[in-house]
């Protein structure tokens, strides 16, 4: 299991201008401030000197009797401790510099405690107090009209509600930090949203904007010279690339985390860090890796309390002990972290921070209400005599109206009532008598019913083995994966029929220096396509690997000459209008087919097409600009060429002039790509419509850089996306091929 960092806005207390306190002189004021001025520059960092200066600035604010200043540094001493993993001396010291400053009623600093608490209690999984403390905090900044406190408080409040799974109610409080945070130009708060939202998308598995939202943050923490910001932006980059599978990249931040985080003694992203990493090397089987960096995680995480990462780090611990087959370990750890969930119990949390919101709500309209209310009461007051005269006589009249109406409803019913009835009872004995006459033709029907259904289920049976071994058939005669892996290289091949047996087909054959490749989508699906497709293998073997015929084009002429011979159709019969031009498909079964011919000692390529295009993503760029009507895409960098097929099928056609015969010449680690029209004409998406070319055109150049296998992974992932729960409407195969 891992951790998603999600870097809150630590709210430091602002410094107030230089005035006497009390009985505090002007060089001590000054004094005071100079210190902890220079406190506040140094503790990124020097913390243990912050710390050491912290303290000095406490005895000198009392040796003054200065409570603001008091409560000012020892806020800040908990600042301190907050930063490196010390959450219980934080409490008591922000505990401590909220009762100095509510003794004082120093309100213009008090807001600031609350939220710096509210942020403590979130680290410290008591979710409860920590929304009830934030909201406190952002009451207060909203009645100040304090833009910069309210940000944070929505940056914090979101934040919470995101450990909460509540990511709708997350997403609305970090949208408005973000949008007060640019209006300030802020560009940490800016980051710290960024890193949120970022959590946001990887919860929804949107890795791609994600990933956007972690780099951004990143560049920013990195040019504002933040650590530890950049060591959260690193470990849920890591993250990501964990959750896609790419575990090297993903060691690779987090060890750049872990270097940032020893350099500033950072507790809390240690924890975290080593529980990523002990995950990693544990799903590698790397046992003894493993073990060590979960182990301090946990004894990280129980040092400073970090009660989540302690859940989180035991369950960890547990399974992989339970893997080794070191069972009592296991036990044990389990048994902490059910312990520590029991104490973390997200119903009850939900439940008091509903009320929470709730009453902060409540009183906020209340408010508002009350105001509004003294305005009415002069209003209502003279206007209640006259309203309760009106509303007497009023009420009177109608209920007199409604006890007539009530009356006279009654009796109709009644009357109503009486004649259903009687109509009812002739119904009933004439429908006694009909039950009895069908209850025996039900009877033999039953019967004759059940007969039936034997005799259709030994008729299904029979049709569904022969076309399961049809289907068995039909894989033998397509190229295996030994086979074509051998013939083809590094490819893939994506074949998804519609039914058992498919009317799209692959073939691929090399015939000395020529590489031949076939992709072809048959008239029909199911039963019908699966014949047309055993035809045009034994045709394309016959053509191709006894005659040696290796120009493109004459492949597709010599096959529709074999197809139209075989299925017997006359184009002379169409012309003479012997078949009506509504017959006119049944006449012309054949096949839509990308062929190209490859040399493989030239990389010379040879494409010919009946109705279906080549796509072709070049290494470097072609001579094509971007006026070619070959390039699809709006810029002059076209990577992606399509060569269109002719626009006839390999069957009878009012137009059957011979195909033509492409030339290009290929680059070393150019890719191919051979398709038939299921995918780009599969119905889906929101508005359940096409997928179309283009957006198939556009998917093969976003995953032609990646290994075959992967792009073959991706291209599938996007079709059963858009597919959903929708019904496969043709027969799909995309093949992809690297030179």
């Amino acid at each position: 299991m891992r951790i998603t960092i999600i870097f809150p806005a630590i709210a430091l207390a602002t410094l107030l201008s230089v005035n006497s306190y009390g009985n505090i002189q002007p060089q001590d004021t000054i004094e005071i401030y100079n210190l902890f001025t220079k406190t506040l520059e140094n503790y990124a960092s020097d913390i243990l000197a912050a710390k050491e200066t912290c303290r000095k600035l406490i005895r000198e604010s009392r040796r003054v009797q200065s409570v603001k200043w008091e409560s000012k540094s020892v806020n800040f001493l908990g600042v301190l401790h907050y930063l490196t993993g010390g959450y219980d001396s934080a409490r008591i010291y922000y505990e401590r510099a909220l009762q100095l400053s509510d003794s004082i009623h120093f309100e213009d600093f008090s807001y600031k405690i609350v939220g710096n608490l509210g942020l403590l209690y979130s680290k410290l999984g008591d979710y409860n107090k920590a929304i009830e403390m934030l909201y406190r905090s952002l009451e207060v900044s909203e009645k100040r009209n304090d833009s910069v406190g309210m940000a944070k408080k929505y940056a914090d409040i979101g934040n919470t509600y995101q450990f909460l799974k509540n990511n709708k109610k997350s997403f609305v409080y970090l949208d408005r930090a973000y949008k007060i945070f640019v209006a300030l130009n802020d560009s940490g708060g800016q980051a710290n949203v960024l890193n949120s939202l970022g959590s946001l998308s990887q919860d929804r598995k949107d890795y791609r904007q994600a990933l956007l939202y972690y780099n951004k943050s990143l560049e920013i923490k990195l040019k504002l010279g933040d650590k530890k910001g950049a060591v959260n932006s690193y470990i849920n980059i890591a993250n990501v690339y964990d959750e896609q599978k790419r575990s090297d990249q993903a060691l690779d931040f987090f060890l750049k985390a872990l270097e940032l985080t020893e350099q500033s003694d950072d507790k809390e992203s240690q924890a975290i860090i080593y529980n990523d990493i002990g995950c990693l090397y544990k799903q590698k089987n790397d046992w003894q890796k493993a073990e060590e960096y979960l182990m301090r995680s946990y004894e990280t995480a129980k040092a400073i309390r970090m009660m989540m990462m302690v859940k989180t780090s035991s369950m960890n611990l547990s399974d992989l002990y339970d893997k080794t087959g070191d069972y009592k370990k296991a036990l044990d750890y389990c048994r902490i972290y059910y312990k520590t969930r029991l104490e973390l119990s997200d119903d009850n949390i939900s439940q008091q921070i509903a009320e929470i919101e709730s009453k902060y709500e409540t009183e906020k309209k209340d408010k508002e209400i009350i105001k509004k209310d003294a305005e009415l009461v002069k209003k209502q007051a003279e206007a209640s005599r006259k309203e309760m005269q009106r509303n007497a006589f009023i009420a009177g009249f109608v209920i007199i109206l409604l006890s007539a109406f009530l009356l006279l409803r009654l009796f109709n019913q009644k009357r109503r009532a009486n004649r259903l009835l009687a109509r009812q009872n002739i119904e009933i004995l004439q429908q006694k008598e009909e039950i009895s006459t069908q209850r025996d033709e039900i009877q033999a029907q039953r019967d004759l019913v059940l007969a039936q259904k034997e005799k259709i289920e030994e008729i299904h049976k029979k049709v569904t083995d022969s076309i399961t071994y049809a289907k068995r058939i039909q894989n033998a005669v397509l190229p295996s994966s030994e086979q074509a892996v051998k013939i083809l290289g590094e490819h893939f091949i994506l074949f998804k029929p519609k039914d058992v047996v498919s009317g799209d087909f692959y073939w691929a054959t090399k015939v000395n220096e020529w590489l031949i490749v076939v992709v072809a989508d048959c008239t029909g699906h199911g039963v019908p396509g699966a014949f047309m497709s055993m035809l045009g293998i034994s045709f394309l073997n016959e053509i191709v690997r006894k005659k040696e015929i290796t120009e493109a084009a004459q492949v597709l002429d010599h096959l529709r000459e074999s197809v139209v011979e075989a299925l017997k159709q006359s184009r002379e019969k169409v012309e003479e209008k012997e078949v009506p031009s509504s017959m006119l498909s049944a006449v012309k079964d054949g096949m839509d087919i990308a062929l190209i011919a490859l040399n493989t000692e030239t990389l010379e390529l040879q494409f010919a097409g009946a109705n279906n295009p080549l796509y072709i993503v070049g290494s470097r760029q072609y001579a094509v600009s971007s006026e070619s009507p070959d390039c699809q895409l709006p810029t002059a960098d076209c990577q992606l060429i399509e060569l269109k097929g002719d626009k006839m099928p390999v069957a009878i056609y009012e137009r059957m002039l011979p195909f033509t015969n492409h030339k290009v010449q290929l680059q070393k680690g150019d890719v191919l790509y051979l398709a038939s029209d299921g995918f780009q004409d599969q119905f889906g998406g929101p508005a359940g419509r096409k997928y179309l070319s283009k957006n198939f055109r556009n998917l093969l150049l976003s995953v032609s850089d990646k290994p075959m296998n992967v792009q073959k992974e991706i291209i599938e992932s996007v079709l059963i996306q858009w597919k959903g729960d929708g019904e496969q409407m043709d027969d799909i195969t995309v093949m992809g091929l690297k030179v």
